[in-house]
């Protein structure tokens, strides 16, 4: 319980971009289905926790004043929960991301925004062969009415430059498959941290 108190105390003033966007979405979707009459909004209590992110000790984790101080970054908010170890192995990570769509534009911005592969060393593949559509418009964000018929991995990949000019990101057009192993293949993926999947059917 100790420990538990500890880490809270540690974090109590921090702020996650990921947890505020999902609060964001679920206040918004309210509100459409208040300002609408079409769906009935929720008449209870939400609770939501990410309990099973907070550092443990017992994983050799140890938080101290120090670590969780403000520094005048942008990650202030996350330095508080997690630290300035955490922060820095953050911006190291190399990750590949495989598409660009409404997931892939989702999961991008909430890369940028904590700071992944913004530091030295640190980089994100994303890789699309779409083009943007105007059907695309209305769900993923990253993109604008100007960008149609363009890639949507360099679209997206210039976004989220603009929101973090410090992310390393390279755009890709490949599909990742037994015809692309000689880009992706055992040598690109033993050197990676880890790959987000963004795609929504079998086929892409």
């Amino acid at each position: 319980a100790e420990d538990l108190v500890r880490t809270f105390a540690y974090g109590c003033t921090g702020d996650l971009n990921p947890i505020a966007a999902f609060i964001g979405a679920v206040a918004a979707h309210e509100v459409l289905k208040a300002a609408s009459g079409k769906f009935t909004p929720l008449d209870q209590w939400l609770y939501f926790d990410a309990y099973e992110c907070l550092p443990e000790e017992d994983h050799g984790v140890l938080l101290s004043k120090e670590g969780c101080a403000p520094c005048g970054s942008r990650y202030d908010g996350q330095l508080a929960i997690f630290g300035a170890d955490f922060q820095e192995c953050l911006g190291k990570q190399k990750y590949f991301v495989v598409g660009a769509g409404a997931i892939g534009c989702e999961l991008l911005k909430n890369f940028a925004m904590i700071g992944l592969a913004a530091g030295e060393g640190g980089n994100i593949t994303v890789t699309d062969m779409d083009t943007i559509e105007y059907s695309n418009l209305n769900r993923q964000f990253l993109f604008q009415p100007q960008d149609v018929s363009k890639q949507k991995s360099e679209v997206a990949a210039a976004a989220i430059k603009l929101m973090n000019p410090y992310v390393s990101i390279t755009a890709e057009h490949n599909q990742v498959g037994p015809d692309t192993e000689c880009y992706y293949g055992d040598e690109f993926f033993l050197g990676l941290d880890g790959v987000a999947t963004a795609l929504d059917s079998l086929q892409a």
